[in-house]
C-alpha cells in the first residue's frame, strides 16, 4: 500500500497510509500567511474613561507599527465588564509565518503592551473579590444567639 511520509517538529518522519487522508479535510500551515495573536485582560475598573480612550488609540497605534504585524488586521476592543475587570480584547495577525518571530514579535508586543499600561497609570487587573464588613448596632445582636458572646474579646478571668 502507498503511504506518505511526513516530518514532525523533532525531525522524525510518520508514515501514514494514503486511505487515512481520504475523505479528510487537510489543513496545510505552511500556506497560511501569518499566524494569529490573541490576548484577553482585564484592567483595573477604576480606570476613567480617557484612561480608557488612550490606551485603546497607543496600543493599536503600538501593533500597526510593528514591523512583524499585518496592519490591516489589528483589532483592539473593550468587550465589556467582568467583576473585577473593564475587559479588552486584542488579536492581529503577523506578516511572517516562522515560530522564532512569532515567538519574539507576541512577546516584544507584550512588553510594549505592558509600557503604554505604565505610563498611563493603569494596571492589569487579577481576580479578586473584596469582603465589606459594616457596623452591626447592638440591637442587631440578639441574646440567646452567642453572636454576642463570640464578638466580645475574652476576660482575663475567663479559664483557658
Amino acid at each position: 500500500f502507498r503511504t506518505t511520509r511526513i516530518r514532525q517538529d523533532d525531525s522524525s518522519i510518520v508514515c501514514v497510509p494514503n486511505q487515512t487522508f481520504t475523505g479528510s479535510f487537510i489543513t496545510n500551515y505552511s500556506e497560511r500567511r501569518g499566524r494569529v495573536i490573541k490576548y484577553e485582560f482585564g484592567i483595573l475598573p477604576s480606570a476613567s474613561p480617557s484612561q480608557l480612550e488612550s490606551f485603546l488609540e497607543q496600543a493599536r497605534a503600538l501593533l500597526k507599527e510593528h514591523v512583524n504585524v499585518r496592519e490591516d488586521s489589528v483589532e483592539v476592543h473593550l468587550t465589556g465588564f467582568g467583576e473585577w475587570a473593564v475587559q479588552v480584547r486584542i488579536k492581529v495577525f503577523t506578516v511572517s509565518t516562522g515560530w522564532s518571530l512569532f515567538l519574539d514579535t507576541r512577546q516584544e508586543l507584550l512588553l510594549g503592551l505592558l509600557r503604554v499600561l505604565d505610563e498611563l497609570g493603569l494596571a492589569l487587573a487579577r481576580p479578586s473579590r473584596s469582603l465589606y464588613v459594616h457596623n452591626t448596632p447592638d440591637f442587631a445582636l440578639s441574646d440567646g444567639d452567642g453572636a454576642r458572646e463570640a464578638l466580645a474579646p475574652p476576660s482575663e478571668d475567663a479559664p483557658s
